[in-house]
């Protein structure tokens, strides 16, 4: 059935595949991680029965503390200070829910980006919603011998 505009049908024209070709079934890279994933998290805002929505605003920060089911992260932003005409760094920490399915990829000092959702708790306002880089592992402090002499 279509909509009814001025006594008149409009229906959508479905494109059909020729004669002879197979359907392709369509799959995205997203459906893929899903199929992969065994996530028991219900607030999971990928696999969860009471999905999460993000909405609002997203931030990128890096990991300074992870705990069971949440993460806090730490990012900076400039401030103008208008007397002086001149700008200031401030650090800004957010605490974001951590899904099950992601707990074993974050881990602190990693690059995360959270997006708002609905209150989850007092302080958890944000989730997780992707892991962009992992901190490097060649870029650890390795304690080095000072050059003395013998």
């Amino acid at each position: 059935m279509g909509k009814i505009l001025m006594n008149k049908m409009v229906t959508k024209k479905v494109k059909k595949a020729p004669k002879g070709v197979p359907p392709v079934q369509k799959t995205s890279a997203k459906a893929d991680k899903v199929g992969k994933v065994s996530c028991n998290d219900k607030f999971c805002p990928i696999h969860g029965s009471k999905k999460l929505k993000m909405r609002g605003r997203t931030f990128d920060g890096v990991v300074i503390k992870k705990l069971p089911g949440r993460v806090t992260i730490q990012f900076e932003r400039m401030l103008r200070v208008p007397k002086y005409e001149r700008y200031e760094k401030r650090k800004t920490k957010l605490h974001a829910r951590l899904p099950d399915c992601m707990k074993n990829d974050v881990a602190v000092g990693d690059l995360i980006q959270i997006a708002e959702t609905r209150p989850i708790s007092k302080m958890i306002h944000f989730v997780v919603s992707k892991l962009i880089k992992a901190k490097d592992v060649a870029s650890l402090d390795v304690p080095q011998e000072k050059g003395g002499k013998k």
